[in-house]
């Protein structure tokens, strides 16, 4: 296992937990997750992967940081902990991030974030990444943006991850800057074409089946966000677009039936909402969907503990 993948599931804030890829790993063996996205300080004070026991197979380690010696301890920590990758966000827009100075915001400091990928590319053998938007704030032109990418390539980046639009850290909420401004894929292909041997992976907007298999074609990798949330069962056809492995026959009954054993295990660990929230885009685009959106959200305040039996039954209709 290198590290690398064709197709990626972006870090959610709000979605992506323990409990989502677990479930994400029923429904395809193939893909490649992140972890939530965690700082250097929440790692070095021992209050994350100090814990961790296992670690899934092809997980990506997702850092917030900005200083290259924490940087390095967390990379050579994550690697022995059994990550199969590191990727430093260079792209979250959100206010508190900002304030810590981490996220978008490194993007206005190209040598810095090149000396932090150094550092954790010495302290480590696994594949280092960085995820980053095309522009931040007035930081926004292509030649700004393809020296950045220099820097990164020379600093021994394995992996540059492109969010297709720009973040503007004043004025926009963190949701807002998912919408907004427009997506310009055409600067991701100019760097692609400008970088032939790099390796770039497209992120941002991208949902249709058909999309995913054209920028699998034009890019090394594509990550996807909210469509999975949204509809998790689009990686079945993931797996056999993009991977030809059709061995993984799953219904939605056998993934409910699947993950219902991993609620039994963790019932009296979690709350009902961390559990359950996973589930709620199962059924989505058939008849069932309302129904059972609402059957997960009744089960988050549930004061009876999750009924297992009333969504199997419904599951089973």
């Amino acid at each position: 296992m290198d590290g690398f993948n064709k197709v990626h599931v972006a870090p959610m804030v709000g979605v992506t937990t323990a409990h989502f890829n677990y479930f994400l790993r029923i429904i395809s063996k193939n893909i490649g997750l992140y972890t939530e996205m965690v700082s250097t300080n929440s790692i070095r004070h021992g209050k994350v992967l100090n814990r961790v026991p296992r670690v899934e197979d092809k997980l990506t380690i997702q850092l917030a940081g900005n200083c290259p010696g924490e940087l390095g301890f967390c990379a050579g920590l994550a690697e022995y902990k059994g990550y199969a990758a590191i990727n430093l966000n260079v792209g979250c827009p959100s206010s508190k991030i900002k304030k810590a100075n981490y996220g978008a915001v490194l993007f206005k400091s190209p040598s810095l974030v090149a000396a932090c990928v150094g550092a954790m590319k010495d302290n480590c053998d696994i594949p280092v990444s960085v995820k980053t938007r095309i522009g931040v704030d007035d930081f926004d032109n292509y030649q700004y943006l393809a020296r950045f990418i220099e820097q990164l390539l020379r600093s021994g980046c394995d992996e540059i991850v492109l969010h297709a639009r720009k973040a503007l850290l004043k004025g926009l909420s963190p949701k807002a800057n998912r919408t907004i401004p427009r997506l310009r894929y055409d600067v991701v292909e100019s760097i692609k074409k400008d970088f032939p041997d790099a390796k770039i992976c497209i992120n941002g907007g991208i949902g249709a089946i058909g999309s995913i298999v054209n920028f699998c074609d034009s890019f090394d990798s594509v990550m996807l966000g909210r469509i999975i949330d949204k509809n998790p069962m689009i990686l079945q056809e993931i797996d056999k677009c993009i991977y030809n492995d059709v061995t993984n026959n799953y219904t939605r009954h056998d993934i409910f039936q699947h993950y219902s054993s991993y609620i039994d295990m963790h019932k009296y660990s979690y709350s009902n909402i961390m559990l359950m929230k996973p589930l709620m885009g199962l059924f989505y685009g058939t008849p069932l969907a309302k129904k059972w959106h609402k059957a997960i959200i009744d089960s988050f305040n549930s004061k009876n503990g999750i009924d297992l039996d009333g969504l199997r039954n419904l599951a089973f209709v």
